[in-house]
């Protein structure tokens, strides 16, 4: 594991860029729902991502994005 000292602005572009990832990949998920191997490589990608956000984020923020992917399934 490597760990990683940011300051307070810096976690929050880190957050923010999290965030619009997620968004993005919720939102192609949404389309791609034809195409079993694509479909499959980002849903890892979005759990890669939304285990990093969660080590940043409330509690609040957490549950919005870990409810986002049970909804396309």
């Amino acid at each position: 594991m490597i760990g990683m000292m940011l300051v307070p602005m810096e976690v929050a572009e880190l957050e923010s860029l999290l965030k619009a990832e997620l968004d993005e990949l919720l939102v192609e998920l949404d389309r791609k729902q034809d195409n079993e191997v694509l479909k499959k490589a980002m849903e890892e990608r979005y759990h890669i991502l939304s285990g990093m956000l969660n080590r940043i984020v409330t509690e609040g923020d957490k549950n919005k994005y870990r409810l986002g992917l049970k909804r396309l399934k």
